[in-house]
Formats: C-alpha cells, structure tokens, sequence
C-alpha cells in the first residue's frame, strides 16, 4: 500500500487525495481529493496517471544501445 499524497509530483500544488477508488492495467488510478484553491475546496473526481521512474527508463535506453551494431576493427 503506498499513500498516495506522497507519491504526486506536485505535492506544492494543494492537492490532497481522500480516496482511490480504482486502478485499471495501466496504473491509472481513478480517486477523489480536493484542494482548497479550486472550485472552492469540494471534492473532485481525480484521474492519476503514473510517470516512468527516471532510474529504470535510462537503464532501458542504458540497456538498448547494446542492440546497436558494433563496429570491428
């Protein structure tokens, strides 16, 4: 279990998720949250959407320049 608050990249922006109420294979996350700054505090429908880790993105593009062809001298 991971709290979700934690994990948003714009923890400044005044968001706080309450619930989540489902994920599909994606990792999308459908929730409920709400900010103070927005439609005057009430609750939104929230649809969060993961982003690729840094680390294991470059060790994909790190790991693919091995199928490159080489040149021999």
């Amino acid at each position: 279990m991971y709290d979700l608050n934690s994990l948003l990249v714009a923890e400044d922006a005044g968001w706080t998720v309450e619930y989540a109420n489902d994920i599909n294979d994606n990792g999308w996350i459908v929730a409920t949250g709400w900010n103070p700054a927005v439609n005057g505090g009430a609750v939104q429908a929230l649809l969060l959407i993961p982003t690729p880790e840094p680390a294991p993105f470059l060790l994909l593009v790190v790991g693919s320049l091995g199928l490159l062809p080489r040149r021999r001298y």
